[in-house]
């Protein structure tokens, strides 16, 4: 992505203030961009924020490590941790669990691979919806405030 396209992006509708993205330095310059090339399809999309003691290091690392064809990692400036899933799933609710137990298992493995302990204390609020009816990364990220935040410890070791 260039920087003309970031900051046109950025000039349009979004304030990407206080987030960070591996190999861009915009993560959320990439969301939005991933939902404007989804909005003419209709397509489940499963976002998550983690926030744990680890770090903002930590979630660099983390994200690098969960980032793939079907998952976009980043975080903001507080660490705490950003991955949307755009992966296959089944139709419906259990799709949404499936996507759900997809990113857990990533962040389960990442945790793992980077050596990463101390997740007691940390929490997660997840947001599914559709690719259609998404206006943009902020009013995503707005919507995910209003999601109830559950403990991460007992979503993860369900995920081992």
């Amino acid at each position: 992505m260039t920087l003309a396209f970031a900051e046109a992006i950025n000039s349009e509708t979004v304030d990407f203030t206080g987030y960070d993205y591996p190999g861009t330095g915009l993560f959320l310059c990439d969301l939005e961009a991933t939902l404007r090339r989804l909005r003419g399809i209709r397509l489940r999309l499963t976002l998550s924020r983690i926030d744990f003691p680890l770090g903002q290091e930590a979630a660099l690392e983390l994200a690098t490590a969960i980032d793939d064809h079907s998952v976009i990692a980043g975080y903001d400036a507080s660490g705490r941790l950003l991955i949307l899933y755009l992966g296959p799933r089944p139709e419906g609710p259990r799709g949404d669990a499936v996507a759900f137990t997809t990113i857990m298992s990533k962040l389960r493995e990442a945790l793992d691979r980077e050596g990463h302990v101390g997740i007691e204390g940390g929490r997660i609020e997840t947001l599914h919806g559709w690719s259609d009816a998404l206006a943009d990364s902020k009013s995503m990220l707005r919507e995910l405030d209003q999601v109830p935040a559950i403990p991460l410890a007992a979503v993860i070791a369900h995920a081992a």
